[in-house]
């Protein structure tokens, strides 16, 4: 395999003669002085609001690498939709995705899973596994595998711009090393990259699990399973000290105690021992496939695992870099499978998320809602020093939005929070969507809490709002998202977490945004703790900058143009104390703090008709 080109960051002229005109359009002031900044600094962070255009300056740099020759080229987003977003304006991009998206054919035609749900690298005799440096299966005349076949045209594409997951950068860059260094990269909506990251590199270990996967192994490598019950023995000891329901972070002997149980596996020797079983048929690989695919996770995130409780730890150089809490539920004989419940949450996540980025020798990297530059370093690991940063202005009218924060709302704050307050809060909400409804204007409804989505749902059907939402009959957020675009409901719900970025609903399609409160995490909630032992009185800034940032994205949800006219209603009256500040300039014109909630939905009407 040829090695990665690295010729310098392009020119000025180079830039703008692979601008993307055929598909966007001329280059508008902001996209030209953004690639004028690039030209001139290199890698950099950029922020560009909503409708800039960003994704046309991204394009540009790779486009540009990709004329003379240079690759590999990345371009990285968040979520798998966003990957088809960019996939449908640049047809000629090569999309990759996560195991997940891609079907196993190995147990077809009998039994139908997807890639993940199958212990694929345990799976050595699989006729249909492609070879990444040649292209062919393992075996004759066989359909390839999705799977290992997108990934090995990714790798050949070496100037063409592979679009994907940042997960799936971060697995196949840093742990597997599949693929060569970069020779551009682009991360679009990097706000999002900490949490992505966060997310990826997080795990949880139940007794159920590890139950399953020492019977397994008691004949194969009883040796491992051994040492394996130890460690299960020592983890059950450890959480039944805790609350019941109620997760509490371990402590520095607990971890340890945990980290000399799991020195003691040898790894590699586990992995041949149950890769000859299944070859000898001492495994049945479709009958056992479930805890096969748990085992599998055992033997090749093993050295992940360990490293992960080392980093919960903390040492005379350093804070502790992650944090591990347990959790237990149910005795045993109610019957539940998994009744207790470790969970190694990955937090100091700046320096992966550096190395990532450094791995090109041109790494642009932008959102809408980046923030303070030295908070976003400190969360992402892109200083300012490294990554200069610019922000620019918006050509989006201010008159076409109103952001409210009604004067006679509630603090939903847990400690004002009567029993009533966030029962009748909801209930406004639902009656607020009534009114834009019998008006013909959809809403986008964003709460924190399941518990929270729960109550709307009730008190909607009572009220006969014609409402859109997941969890029913298998509707998963994304499909429930598009039926909603397709013109389904007059409401869309949905939490923070699935509906607060990722979700675009220009044009129209959803003009008003009614979010509930700030998304501060649970008091008594495991990074509660740890970030208050971290931090002590300066963890308010940090928690601050991820509501602040939460915030602004919902708010971009329904404007994604110079032309979208876009209501947001901030309901909760903590908003009052950040949301104005926290607005760019050319958006606060658009603020309305001094109307009650009556008075900002006869205004929103105003605006949208």
């Amino acid at each position: 395999m040829a090695p990665s080109q690295h010729r310098g960051r392009p020119s000025l002229d180079e830039l703008t003669s692979a601008f993307p005109r055929r598909q966007v359009g001329p280059i508008w002031d902001n996209q030209r002085e953004a690639l004028e900044q690039i030209a001139r600094h290199g890698s950099m962070l950029l922020e560009l609001p909503t409708g800039s255009g960003k994704t046309a300056v991204g394009m540009a740099v790779l486009r540009a690498l990709a004329k003379r020759g240079d690759g590999p080229l990345f371009y990285i987003v968040p979520t798998k939709s966003l990957v088809g977003q960019v996939k449908e304006m640049f047809p000629e991009v090569v999309e990759a995705y996560g195991r997940n998206e891609y079907d196993c054919l190995y147990y077809e035609p009998d039994e139908f899973f997807k890639a993940d749900e199958i212990p694929c690298l345990l799976l050595q005799d699989c006729a249909h596994r492609v070879d990444q440096e040649t292209g062919v299966t393992v075996g004759k005349g066989v359909a390839k595998c999705p799977y290992y076949l997108a990934k090995y045209e990714a790798k050949r594409q070496r100037s063409r711009i592979v679009v994907c997951t940042m997960s799936f950068f971060l697995f196949t860059q840093l742990f597997s090393k599949e693929f060569e260094a970069p020779a551009g990269l682009v991360i679009d909506e990097v706000q999002e990259i900490p949490d992505v990251v966060r997310g990826a590199l997080s795990f949880s270990i139940t007794d159920y699990h590890l139950e399953r996967a020492i019977n397994l192994l008691s004949t194969v490598a009883p040796d491992e399973a051994a040492t394996l019950e130890i460690f299960l023995e020592t983890m059950l000891r450890i959480i039944r000290l805790k609350p019941r329901r109620v997760p509490v972070l371990l402590q520095d002997v607990e971890l340890q105690e945990l980290l000399l149980v799991l020195k003691d596996i040898d790894r590699d020797r586990m992995r041949s021992k149950v890769v000859a079983a299944i070859r000898s048929g001492e495994i049945d690989v479709k009958k056992e496939r479930e805890v096969l695919t748990r085992v599998e996770r055992v033997v090749y995130d093993l050295f992940r695992y360990l490293r992960s409780f080392e980093f919960s730890l903390g040492t005379e150089s350093r804070h502790p870099l992650n944090y591990t809490y347990a959790y237990w539920d149910h005795e045993p004989g109610e019957g539940t499978k998994v009744r207790n419940r470790l969970t190694v949450q990955s937090w100091a996540v700046g320096p992966v998320i550096r190395k990532l980025a450094k791995l090109s020798d041109l790494t642009i990297a932008y959102g809408a809602t980046i923030g303070d530059p030295e908070i976003f370093g400190y969360e992402s690991g892109l200083s300012p020093k490294e990554f200069p940063c610019a922000a620019f202005p918006s050509t989006f009218p201010a008159g076409n939005a109103r952001i409210f924060v009604p004067s006679d709302t509630p603090s939903l704050a847990v400690k004002e929070l009567s029993k009533r307050t966030k029962a009748t809060s909801i209930r406004k909400i639902v009656r607020a969507c009534k009114r834009f409804n019998d008006a013909g204007k959809r809403c986008l409804v964003v709460m924190v809490s399941e518990d929270e989505r729960q109550r709307f749902i009730r008190m909607a059907t009572e009220d006969s709002v014609n409402f859109i939402t997941y969890g029913e009959d298998g509707v998963t957020a994304r499909a429930a998202a598009e039926r909603f675009r397709s013109g389904e409901g007059e409401v869309l719900l949905g939490t923070v977490a699935q509906y607060g970025q990722g979700i675009d609903l220009p044009s129209g399609i959803c003009p008003v945004i009614i979010f509930l409160r700030p998304a501060y995490a649970p008091p008594n909630s495991p990074q509660m703790q740890f970030e208050t032992e971290r931090f002590g009185g300066r963890r308010w800034s940090v928690w601050q900058y991820r509501v602040i940032k939460e915030a602004l994205q919902v708010r971009g949800r329904n404007i994604r143009s110079a032309t979208d006219k876009g209501i947001t209603i901030f309901f909760d009256r903590r908003f009052q104390k950040f949301v104005y500040g926290s607005l760019p300039k050319w958006l606060q014109d658009s603020y309305v703090g001094n109307k009650t909630l009556d008075e900002c939905i006869d205004d929103a009407l105003e605006v949208l008709s």
